[in-house]
């Protein structure tokens, strides 16, 4: 059962693990370059057309970034190489309809001691021969689906870009093994109406301790120009960036909740989770667009609030406040330009604790004195 943890030994088991790692970063989605994918056409992660209005929308700020719906910044990379050395400036990996025969074998299997030892992959395998790094893992695309629409719940289905139903594949399309799914202990993300599993999900440490988080889905067109589209959003885009979403580490366990308070200049403070909370992974928060060169208060409580401030507009969105508030310096100079990374493991013992978060930014340009970032309500799953 998850507990909601409001004591000061449960709020140290979270705080206590926490070290401040430097600046501002972004999440790196790397994929296979033009050479690695000559069958790949216009589905290419590098050049493919099909591809690119997914690549853009990765990209654009008001997606991810720090006034977006997920406030981690999304740079994506093609890979000329890949091995051990070139995977490690990588978050995520991505293949977009990698034929096996343009796989080199030592590539794949880069990739996968990668991930294993904690990297992020995210595979569209539309058929048994463009599957070499879901066979690897054991999680083969096994057979054609049906082509019947797909749903499920979330994290793709209901995640910070919406809501969708009724997604479509199109062309070579694939299903994923049931049973392959279950013997790794991932999760079915979503079936079509014959039953037939079209994508599956892994957070972090589920398909082994210390392995990365895994999304895979039978067709590259579940995300691809041939369904989709991000501007609108149609819900073929929306299950695409929800993936994305999930890829980066929010899923159904971290949840973005209410409105900062500007600072100076106008800029918007944001937190940002590192991670999925996932136990024995790496964790942490990361403040973007603060004031650089002040100090900061991390604020923990145990449940959503929104407590206003005098006559300001801005509210406390945590209650009740822990005693266990660590100031921390806010790195970068200037309006806006304020960051710190705070970051560690997730200890075995937090499994099933909940618990929010704000920081508090000193700013004598306001009203209050401070700028505030909005909340986020992160629940450690069970192990």
């Amino acid at each position: 059962m998850r507990r909601i943890v409001s004591t000061v030994i449960g709020f140290g088991i979270i705080g206590a693990f926490f070290a401040p790692t430097g600046g501002a970063q972004t999440f790196v989605i790397g994929g296979p370059a033009a050479s690695f994918t000559p069958s790949s056409g216009s589905w290419s992660w590098d050049g493919g057309v099909n591809v690119q209005p997914f690549r853009t929308a990765l990209e654009n700020p008001s997606h991810f970034g720090p006034s977006a719906p997920v406030p981690t910044s999304i740079v994506t990379q093609n890979l000329t190489t890949i091995d051990a050395t070139t995977l490690a400036g990588v978050d995520a990996f991505i293949a977009t309809w990698w034929s096996d025969n343009d796989t080199p074998l030592q590539a794949a299997n880069d990739v996968v001691s990668w991930f294993l030892a904690g990297g992020h992959l995210i595979l569209y395998q539309d058929h048994y021969n463009y599957d070499k790094i879901g066979e690897l893992l054991g999680i083969p695309t096994s057979l054609a689906s049906d082509g019947s629409f797909s749903n499920g719940t979330e994290p793709f289905f209901d995640g910070p870009f919406g809501t969708a139903a009724n997604i479509s594949q199109w062309g070579t399309i694939g299903q994923i093994n049931t049973a392959d799914v279950a013997a790794h202990h991932g999760t079915v993300g979503a079936t079509n109406a014959s039953g037939q599993v079209t994508a599956a999900f892994w957070h972090a440490g589920e398909y082994a301790p210390g392995a990365g988080r895994l999304l895979i889905f039978g067709d590259v067109d579940m995300m691809s120009s041939m369904t989709s589209t991000f501007a609108p959003l149609n819900d073929n885009g929306t299950v695409a960036l929800n993936a994305a979403a999930l890829l980066t580490g929010v899923g159904s366990n971290i949840r973005y909740y209410g409105q900062g308070c500007a600072g100076s200049g106008g800029f918007l403070p944001t937190i940002a989770v590192l991670g999925d909370a996932t136990p024995l992974t790496s964790f942490g928060f990361q403040l973007i667009n603060a004031l650089g060169g002040t100090q900061s208060m991390l604020l923990f409580g145990a449940m959503e609030a929104s407590i206003p401030i005098g006559f300001s507009s801005c509210s406390i969105l945590v209650a009740p406040i822990a005693p266990f508030a660590p100031i921390v310096p806010v790195g970068g100079s200037g309006a806006g330009n304020g960051t710190f990374i705070l970051a560690g493991v997730i200890p075995p013992s937090s499994a099933g604790l909940s618990f929010v978060a704000q920081v508090l930014i000193a700013d004598s340009q306001t009203i209050t004195g401070f700028s505030s970032t909005g909340g986020v309500e992160v629940t450690v799953p069970e192990l």
